[in-house]
């Protein structure tokens, strides 16, 4: 585009499309003149805008959103009683926002206190029934029909006392199989004191012989248990002797070693070893007689060192060493 160099200030600020002015709305956008519609109608966050739900609110695109998901009655919305898991049963239903306080007090997941006086426990709706027929704290009425109305949890204790509670005749094991109200339970007594004496006599007597009985079993076992000891104990003795006889003694035991020793080894290295037996030796030599000594001791004492002794197996003391 040409004009006068006289004229470009003017064209600039007013007439060329590509100058960079503010959005017309105040949006705060800076664009190209050429721009603007565009952008009005599609981005700038001022201009206003029909709601989707097409619930009559006009609303600046900038706050759409936010009215879609907190102000339009419209919007599609999930109920507060879902599931918090995908593994917690809650309810599925999405519902119009303006229909959700009307939901909320018909919602079968709905959490609510259990109405029973002093449980304050906290249920989903639908589970109510379920919950009041175990709850402990439900008033409710004696099965023996007494007509007393205690809670779930005191139900067994006020049996123990309900006057109409079934009772077993304390003679019950002994024959008397009746079984009557506790109201009546003194009067049955009374009634039937003769007829119980005679079922404890029998029952007593069924007892002793009972006990007869196993006083004999008793002694049974006794003498069985006896029998089987010295049975036991015989055989026993029986085998010790056994053992006994076929045991070599000590006395066969040095022998048959003696003479399975080598000839070359003495029975004093039997006895003390190779090097006790050459300090022995030495030791002998300490108390050899002179030459001048008379024939017979010297004759003597030679008998007694050349006499084989029989062979031993304990270590012997340094005294005996030395002796």
């Amino acid at each position: 585009m040409q004009f006068f160099r006289k004229d470009i200030d003017r064209h600039k600020q007013q007439e060329c499309p590509y100058r960079i002015v503010k959005c017309l709305l105040q949006c705060g956008m800076s664009l190209a003149m050429n721009r603007m519609e565009e952008h009005i109608q599609h981005e700038c966050l001022k201009q206003t805008v029909q709601c989707k739900n097409n619930c009559g609110v006009v609303v600046e695109r900038g706050n759409f959103e936010h009215h879609v998901q907190h102000e339009c009655q419209l919007q599609q919305i999930e109920c507060p009683n879902k599931g918090e898991s995908l593994f917690d049963e809650g309810c599925a239903l999405k519902i119009r926002r303006k229909e959700l306080e009307s939901h909320k007090v018909m919602c079968n997941y709905r959490r609510i206190y259990c109405q029973n006086q002093k449980c304050n426990a906290i249920i989903i709706y639908k589970d109510l029934g379920a919950h009041d027929e175990r709850c402990l704290f439900k008033v409710v009425e004696c099965v023996n029909r007494c007509g007393m109305k205690v809670q779930r949890q005191g139900l067994d204790r006020h049996r123990e006392a309900c006057q109409f509670q079934l009772v077993k005749c304390p003679y019950y094991e002994l024959g008397c199989k009746i079984e009557i109200l506790r109201k009546d339970y003194k009067q049955h007594l009374h009634e039937e004191a003769f007829n119980h004496s005679i079922l404890f006599i029998e029952g007593q007597k069924l007892k002793n012989r009972e006990f007869d009985d196993l006083k004999g079993e008793i002694a049974n076992l006794r003498k069985d248990y006896e029998v089987e000891i010295k049975t036991m104990f015989m055989e026993l003795q029986r085998v010790k002797e056994d053992l006994q006889g076929r045991a070599p003694t000590r006395q066969s035991l040095q022998n048959q070693l003696y003479h399975r020793l080598p000839s070359t080894q003495s029975q004093d290295e039997l006895v003390l070893g190779p090097q006790q037996t050459v300090a022995a030796k030495k030791d002998e030599r300490r108390y050899d007689k002179p030459a001048a000594s008379s024939n017979y001791a010297s004759s003597v004492f030679e008998y007694s060192s050349n006499q084989p002794r029989p062979p031993q197996f304990n270590e012997p003391s340094q005294l005996e060493v030395q002796r």
